[in-house]
């Protein structure tokens, strides 16, 4: 349960996921032939407890999931009115076709400065090459969050990682991951430098591509679009992949690989049954009415004042 503002003196009760935060997706967790059964009993929960919370959101849902239309039915069936909006995307690529098509179709059109580099590379005698790990990544993450953390300083961004758990949570979870096959890192080198590196999950036959970076040095060369051209390719290759996912943002670079796009649904509620919502929305009507009143008023002073000064 967070709270949100609802007035200076008086915040909402808003009930969001308890992983809310720098994430990429949400979804309703659950044996599959368990799932309407759990939403259902969500969805009643929420009415059962209808004292405690003021607010539903729910946000990143993909719109392929099947647990975003449960949920809307199930609170929909208890008299709720939730609303579901569709303001954003992700962009993802298919993998099962074939890599030659994709990379005559479509990414020679877009990525245009591909050959470029190329030929850039080649006049200064340069070849790089790639490595894919998936065990023994943690000493090298040291590096990749350093590249990160300058290239975002440059563009100005926020980082996640200045929250010390964002970056424990990932170094908890990496052994697990690795030995249940679920993570790659990749490397594009030159001689002895390391141009580019991505931290990127496996799972379900999807390729997510997590945490790339690379070492400013280098940008001539767009190591970090090269760097993904190699991984997309080898995500083309292998049988079990089937999806590769860009994850959130719809960043230029990104676009010139992305073929597909797809929807993020959130859901809104409002606690139709909230006495906090409705002193809110009484105190709101009131300063509405109250700053009507003021400006009625003032028009009259000045109206008569000029009407004054004019006799």
């Amino acid at each position: 349960m967070a709270q949100t503002r609802g007035t200076r003196f008086l915040p909402l009760r808003c009930v969001r996921p308890f992983a809310n935060g720098p994430s990429d997706f949400f979804d309703l967790l659950a044996v599959p032939e368990q799932r309407p059964q759990l939403i259902e009993a969500f969805a009643v929960w929420l009415k059962q407890q209808s004292s405690q919370w003021d607010q539903l959101q729910l946000d990143l849902i993909p719109s392929s999931s099947e647990n975003w239309r449960l949920l809307v039915d199930a609170l929909q069936a208890i008299g709720y009115a939730p609303t579901v909006t569709t303001d954003r995307r992700f962009l993802k690529l298919d993998t099962t076709a074939s890599w030659q098509d994709y990379y005559t179709g479509y990414l020679l059109k877009h990525f245009a400065d591909f050959k470029t580099v190329h030929n850039r590379m080649k006049t200064d005698g340069v070849s790089p090459r790639v490595e894919i790990l998936y065990s023994g990544i943690a000493p090298h993450l040291h590096r990749v969050l350093e590249h990160y953390r300058q290239r975002r300083d440059a563009k100005a961004q926020p980082d996640p990682f200045d929250d010390p758990s964002f970056g424990t949570f990932i170094d908890a979870v990496l052994p697990a991951y690795e030995r249940l096959g679920c993570v790659a890192f990749s490397r594009l080198f030159a001689g002895d430098d390391v141009w580019a590196y991505s931290l990127d999950w496996l799972h379900r036959g999807v390729w997510y591509y997590y945490l790339p970076a690379f070492d400013e040095r280098f940008k001539r060369y767009a190591p970090g679009k090269l760097l993904l051209y190699e991984v997309i390719k080898r995500a083309f290759e292998n049988p079990n992949i089937q999806e590769f996912n860009f994850m959130r943002g719809e960043s230029r670079y990104k676009r010139q690989f992305a073929s597909e796009s797809e929807a993020y649904m959130s859901i809104s509620l409002c606690n139709p049954k909230s006495m906090r919502i409705k002193v809110i929305r009484l105190a709101s009507w009131l300063c509405g009415q109250r700053d009507t009143l003021y400006r009625t008023v003032r028009k009259a002073l000045l109206t008569r004042r000029s009407d004054v000064i004019a006799a």
